[in-house]
Parts: C-alpha cells; structure tokens; sequence
C-alpha cells in the first residue's frame, strides 16, 4: 500500500497538525526518505511527537518504519526525471519544461488505483454531479461537458447558485458528486458537496492538498500537484491532465457504446446548424 492510500483511509482520524506533516511528505517524499525526524519536524513546523504520531495513526509501528516504507516506495516507482534543467532565453519553453516538471512530480505520487477506483464510480454512476467554483468551476464544467458525450446523467452544478434542487434530491447511493476544490477552497463547494453526501452519494475530490476542508467530505481523493503562482492561482495543466485521463479511460473501455451515442448526438447537431463542418 502506498502512503498516500494510508493517509487517504486514514484520513478523517488525522489531527490538523498530522494533516499537516502528511501533506509536507507528500510533497517531499525524496527528502523525507532520508531526513532525521529533528531536521524534519523543524522544516514542517510540529513538534517530533506530532511526526511520530502520525507514523502511529498510518498503522506503522515507528517513525522509521513510516520512513522505510517511503523509502521502499520510491525505489520500486518507475523512474521520472525530476531535474530536466533547461537553459535556453526563451521564457515560453522554460514555462513548459515546468509545467512538464509538476506533472512528473505528480505522476510519480499519484495513487493509480485511487484514480481506478473513480473511473469504475464514474462509470457506473446513475447520476454525476460536478461541483466547483471560481477557477475550479471552469475545469468542472469541460469536463462535465466532455463526459456528457460519452454517458448520460452527467451535470454540471452552476457556481455560487443553482436552482435545481432536484438534482440534490434525486440522489443515491448510486449517484457521484466529483467535487474540484484548489486553494483558497470556496464554502459554497463545501457546502453542496456535504448535502450531496448527506443524500448518499459518493463523493470524489480533486483537490491540492490533505488540509483540503473538501478531503475530509471525500470517499475517494485525488491529489493535484500544487504549483501556485504569484496571483495565487495553481496551474491548471495537472488538473486537466488527470481529468483527461479519467475520459481517454472511458473512451478505451468502452468505444463501440460511446460511438454510437456519437452518432446519436451527430444526428440532432445537424438539426440545428451548429457547425460549419
């Protein structure tokens, strides 16, 4: 088991200063491999308790075990070049090379089985929900729009304000609410994602880190690689590229009915002349 799927399951019991050193070794997992806990519990800013008792409430039996086992994690993960150190005077392909970087770093803390296990939600689903607000709401709305295309059922929940309360009533325990949530994390998101889930529904959150108020709502948590700039706003390439993934998992799976709901879909466009092509 990887240690972000131990934090994830042991997520709700997590005091806020744990929450804390959980998120500074998700990010730093290199370095937490081989830092002592004296160095460690100064950079995070929590006293060594605090670190030793999140190793206890992971299920480790010490703060070296929790180490070893991060340890034991990076060696077996497929290798990602995490120094490309590009030198060049143009200030467009540094900015990519970046953006490459924070979707290597990602990739290489992402819990695969989590992202799996939503795809599988996402599929079976009698109805989706997509939640988001601010930034967070435009991303909820591409992706809502794309995945209508490959099932029905799917919503996209209009920030701030939504008068279709229907869609919250209507709810099971069948139905999804995919809640995305990047710093600063919107009440209303949290708002309406709580009322999904006291409906039943099972929630999933993207969000940018553990201390999320959105994580502790969530069944299942996907954590985007945090890359804020200096308007405080993340960079919306991760977000996108695991959004993209969740839909080219769908399209691989299941191409002959999502085809045929294409060419359903073509039929009534040609009604109303949307496009030139």
């Amino acid at each position: 088991m990887t240690f972000e799927k131990r934090v994830q399951i042991h997520l709700p019991s997590l005091s806020p200063g744990q929450k804390k050193v959980a998120d500074f070794i998700l990010q730093n997992l290199e370095y937490f491999s081989y830092a002592t806990l004296a160095k460690l519990s100064k950079d995070i800013g929590v006293s060594e308790t605090t670190v030793i008792r999140l190793a206890y409430s992971l299920e480790f039996d010490s703060f070296s075990q929790m180490q070893n086992a991060i340890r034991s994690q990076l060696l077996q993960s497929p290798e990602t070049n995490h120094s490309i150190d590009v030198k060049s005077n143009n200030f467009y392909t540094e900015f990519f090379y970046q953006e490459i970087q924070v979707i290597q770093a990602m990739l290489s803390r992402l819990d695969l089985q989590t992202l799996d296990q939503i795809y599988r939600k996402l599929h079976e689903a009698d109805r989706i929900l997509l939640v988001g607000a601010r930034s967070s709401h435009y991303a909820a709305e591409w992706f809502g729009n794309q995945l209508y295309l490959i099932r029905p059922n799917v919503y996209v929940i209009q920030q701030f304000y939504d008068s279709r309360l229907d869609l919250l009533k209507e709810l099971t325990s069948s139905s999804v609410v995919f809640a995305i949530s990047m710093a600063r994390y919107a009440k209303w998101t949290y708002s309406y994602t709580k009322l999904g889930k006291q409906q039943g529904a099972a929630i999933v959150v993207l969000t940018d880190s553990l201390s999320s108020p959105l994580a502790e709502l969530a069944d299942h948590t996907l954590l985007v690689e945090s890359n804020r700039n200096e308007l405080g706003s993340n960079s919306l390439a991760p977000l996108f590229c695991i959004l993209d993934a969740l839909l080219a998992r769908f399209l691989a799976n299941d191409p002959e009915n999502i085809a045929r709901r294409m060419t359903t879909n073509e039929t009534f466009n040609k009604h109303f002349d949307y496009y030139y092509e």
